[in-house]
């Protein structure tokens, strides 16, 4: 089964639901309907689960579901999910053997993917494949941060 996916938004990956596929648009409004929530000033003082009740669409169980998941797990995308500042900086650092060969091993398969020479027998791992791509994408290395905020080398 292929599940709905809270998109993407600048610094935060996708998330994956338990929400069948077929319910996407409604787990994407649930998401548009949280950022108006966290976009609003400081000073208004509405809790996040007064806002949903106030936004829950009246309409059959299902979608309420869907709803709620999309708008629970964009506040989950943004308080559980390390924040990648662009693509210039990595989720993981490391240079123990263990993380290099990994991290390259990821690199290879994410490169391997986006030239089309894997192909997918299902859509689970097509999800998974383009999971792998945008992990990829995301772990760039950090060692000129380190080495600017430490004023020296860092391997």
């Amino acid at each position: 089964m292929t599940y709905a996916i809270i998109p993407p938004t600048p610094g935060y990956p996708e998330l994956v639901t338990d929400i069948p596929a077929r319910d996407q648009g409604s787990v994407e409004a649930g998401a548009r309907a949280a950022e108006l929530w966290m976009a609003r000033p400081w000073d208004d003082l509405q809790p996040y689960y007064a806002h949903l009740n106030e936004v829950l669409p009246d309409r059959f169980q299902e979608h309420r579901d869907a709803f709620t998941a999309g708008y629970l797990g964009r506040l989950h995308q943004h308080l559980r999910t390390p924040r990648v500042a662009g693509r210039g900086q990595q989720l993981v650092s490391g240079s123990d053997e263990l993380t290099v060969v990994l991290f390259n091993m990821l690199k290879d398969v994410a490169a391997q993917s986006s030239k089309g020479k894997l192909k997918a027998k299902s859509f689970q791992a097509r999800d998974l494949m383009r999971r792998v791509e945008q992990l990829a994408d995301a772990m760039h290395d950090v060692t000129d941060e380190v080495n600017g905020m430490a004023g020296g080398h860092h391997e």
